[in-house]
Parts: C-alpha cells; sequence; structure tokens
C-alpha cells in the first residue's frame, strides 16, 4: 500500500502540508466562531439564547479535540457536518441576538 496519507492529527498535518499559514487558518476556522459563541453564552438575556452559545462552545471544542486524534476536515463526512452544524448554530446566535444601539 501507500502508507499514510496524512497525520492523523490537523494541526500538525496543517502546519507539515501548509506551513504557518495553514496553521493559522485552522486555528482561526476553530476560534473564531468559538469567540462569538462565548460572547453569546456570557452576554445572553435569557437561558435559551445562553444554551446557543454553550451549544456552539461544545461543538467547536468537540472539533478541536477531535483533531488531535485525527485529521477530520479532511474527511468529507466530518468536514460538511462541522461546516452545516456550525453554520446553523451561527445562524441562530444571530438571529437571537439583539441589535445593538446605533449612536447617535
Amino acid at each position: 500500500g501507500e502508507g499514510h496519507t496524512h497525520a492523523r492529527n490537523d494541526y500538525i498535518h496543517a502546519l507539515a502540508t501548509r506551513g504557518q499559514l495553514g496553521l493559522a487558518s485552522l486555528l482561526l476556522l476553530y476560534l473564531v466562531p468559538l469567540g462569538l459563541f462565548v460572547r453569546t453564552a456570557i452576554a445572553g438575556a435569557n437561558p435559551e439564547v445562553r444554551g446557543i452559545g454553550y451549544a456552539g462552545i461544545l461543538t467547536i471544542l468537540a472539533f478541536m479535540q477531535f483533531s488531535l486524534t485525527d485529521s477530520v476536515l479532511l474527511m468529507r463526512m466530518t468536514a460538511g457536518y462541522f461546516v452545516l452544524l456550525s453554520c446553523w448554530l451561527l445562524a441562530l446566535d444571530q438571529s437571537v441576538r439583539e441589535p445593538e444601539p446605533v449612536p447617535s
């Protein structure tokens, strides 16, 4: 056979194949939505809104942990699931967010 084709770790694989820019991109893919969800979980007006933030936090942290032991984003099925679930939770997050007051 051809042997292993990836590092079995998304972070090491990104660093080895795409360099520091690739690793930074992967971290941004995880950390930007995580920051939005943390903000919702902390500043949410009611438990339902905070629950969306907590669901997003758990989803992102789970995929960050999965990426330590396998290259989950190299597989179409899990990458698609990550994108769909993250986008759905981000859309819910944005739909329940109260508009910020416009300075006059």
